[in-house]
């Protein structure tokens, strides 16, 4: 153990725990969250960090994308964002305000890509279906199901 190294998050419902952990005499860092094995933990079991911190960096590389468009086809820069939103999908569940936050990237993207290929004022739903695309919510459920049907499968 190294006490200048270690945190300690403590994980708790309450507004405000002010616990002092010390080991060798050093007073182990009390943190509100940690990022661990790549998934950004709060001491609320929110989410809320991990959702801000995958919505930015899910942001910077649509904005790069739009700056190389001409040079790259968008449905494989799409599975690549896909690949950002799904990680440790398994661990954590986004809320309602989450998830919309989440779509809304993924609707201006449909929306950047669509008007590229000359769809321009057309509705969501059709982007998706013209590009290929599930909505979030749809993608999640598949998730689900394809997690349900391993455990069940594994019980056999």
């Amino acid at each position: 153990m190294n006490a200048i190294k270690d945190k300690h998050l403590p994980i708790t419902f309450k507004k405000s725990v002010d616990p002092i952990f010390t080991f060798n005499g050093h007073q182990i860092e009390v943190v509100t969250h940690h990022k661990h094995l790549g998934m950004l933990i709060d001491s609320h079991l929110s989410f809320n960090y991990q959702t801000n911190s995958m919505i930015t960096k899910i942001s910077r590389h649509v904005g790069i994308f739009k700056k190389i468009y001409k040079k790259c086809d968008g449905f494989t820069f799409f599975k690549s964002l896909q690949h950002m939103h799904n990680y440790c999908s398994t661990v954590w569940y986004p809320s309602k305000s989450q998830f919309q936050r989440i779509e809304r990237i993924q609707r201006k993207f449909t929306k950047f890509i669509s008007s590229k290929l000359g769809f321009n004022d057309i509705p969501y739903e059709t982007r998706l279906r013209l590009l290929s695309m599930k909505s979030l919510v749809h993608r999640r459920q598949l998730h689900w199901e394809q997690k349900n049907e391993e455990v069940h499968f594994r019980r056999k």
